[in-house]
């Protein structure tokens, strides 16, 4: 039996018959994503998920009373190490649409890890981001409607 996690839209925790990712679909929910969470926010919800997933289907699973969905197989992804190597390697020259280059970084952002990297003038830096909802604010104080 496999728990895995799909990063497509929706995003959902699965549970599937053995550990694969072709094996039918025994249990799915949907994980909310918010444009404040960076990649750790989201692995600890997807965690949770999966264990709520998983505690709430095994009944069901034990008494062998499971319906199956099969997976979608073009919807499959794999991802190397290369592949998120790659990602963590900033660009200074690239041109990207901000909200685009800020899903990247959010993604990255997983302390205590130095995932987005940058080099300038022979200097790497590492980048983290961290985003807040204007509703979250108690004091106004250093926001920009303050000044």
């Amino acid at each position: 039996m496999c728990i895995y996690v799909s990063n497509k839209y929706p995003r959902r925790a699965c549970l599937a018959g053995k550990a694969s990712r072709r094996n039918p679909i025994i249990a799915q929910r949907p994980v909310e994503a918010y444009f404040a969470d960076t990649g750790k926010d989201l692995h600890r919800r997807f965690e949770e998920a999966q264990y709520d997933l998983f505690t709430d289907a095994w009944p069901a699973i034990e008494a062998g009373d499971v319906e199956t969905t099969p997976q979608d197989e073009s919807k499959d992804e794999y991802h190397s190490v290369e592949d998120f190597q790659a990602l963590c390697e900033l660009d200074p020259d690239a041109e990207v649409r901000v909200k685009d280059f800020l899903d990247r970084l959010r993604a990255l952002t997983f302390p205590p890890f130095d995932n987005a990297r940058i080099e300038v003038d022979g200097e790497t830096y590492y980048v983290d981001v961290e985003i807040r909802p204007e509703s979250d604010e108690s004091e106004p104080d250093g926001l920009l409607s303050s000044y």
